[in-house]
């Protein structure tokens, strides 16, 4: 027993859990209205095909966020990240699989790299790894965070971050703005999972399906802005607001969708070189 029983995970790490048989079978017959709501396009993963050790909590994108007053103008490439007027206010994600996925599509804009986010390879790596490098070392870059950019653009430490979607919508300041990046963007899912040894395990079923009721999951997605895995939730989102239907961080727009991309799938080899490079990169 881990002292856990329901646990959410990014797509790259449920996967892994998986793969190790490190997480219990759901029973079907206590997910009956998960089954029934989920998305057809988050059917059938690779990594779980047959929907047994997973249901996804919210799917979310990488981007560029900024604070309007500080950065005194609109954002809205990446490359805006390593303009000199914001040198020692930039931050990146920590770890490979956000921050490297989105400087793999400024390069890959570039004519540097010719394949997509999720095709990476640890030559693809090595060469974000060698464009960053420069920035990290001149300070230029101050440091790579979690979700705690949120209390650096709050300070002022931060005006320019490579964030999730919803943070800064739901928790950041008035000014604090976030944008698709006009070269494209990350889309990932965070999944729900029940460790193996879970001792309530009945429990841990019970709120996956509470979850995926539709008015509760409009209600969620509309304070958490985030994108719902639940089928119908449009409607019932609409109900509640209106104006919810202009938010593209509930319902990106076609144009954004289609410059969408997964994060890097690599081999537990692959993702051991690339994790050291970022590991060189954060000082770890």
């Amino acid at each position: 027993d881990t002292g856990w029983d329901l646990i959410v995970l990014t797509d790259y790490m449920a996967a892994r859990l998986v793969r190790k048989g490190w997480l219990e079978e759901i029973d079907p017959a206590n997910v009956t209205a998960a089954a029934a709501n989920l998305r057809g396009a988050l059917r059938g993963m690779d990594w779980d095909p047959d929907q047994k050790f997973h249901y996804p909590w919210q799917s979310g994108a990488d981007g560029v966020g900024y604070n309007r007053v500080s950065t005194g103008r609109d954002l809205t490439s990446l490359s805006d990240l390593f303009d000199p007027a914001f040198a020692g206010k930039v931050t990146l994600l920590s770890g490979y699989q956000d921050s490297f996925a989105m400087i793999h599509l400024l390069l890959r804009q570039q004519g540097k790299l010719t394949t997509t986010p999720e095709q990476m390879t640890v030559a693809d790596a090595q060469k974000i790894h060698d464009f960053l490098k420069p920035y990290v070392d001149s300070g230029h870059i101050r440091g790579f965070t979690g979700n705690e950019y949120l209390q650096d653009f709050g300070s002022g430490d931060t005006w320019v971050a490579i964030v999730w979607s919803g943070d800064l919508a739901s928790s950041g300041g008035p000014d604090d703005r976030f944008v698709y990046a006009s070269e494209g963007s990350i889309i990932w899912t965070d999944n729900m999972v029940i460790p193996k040894g879970a001792v309530h395990k009945r429990a841990a079923e019970a709120m996956i399906d509470w979850v995926y009721d539709v008015d509760r999951a409009a209600a969620l997605a509309n304070w958490i802005y985030y994108i719902s895995p639940v089928a119908g939730v449009e409607e019932a989102i609409l109900a509640l607001d209106p104006e919810a239907g202009a938010n593209p961080l509930l319902f990106p727009p076609a144009q954004v969708v289609e410059k969408q991309y997964a994060q890097p799938a690599l081999s537990d080899e692959d993702d051991l070189a690339v994790s050291e490079l970022a590991s060189d990169l954060e000082g770890a």
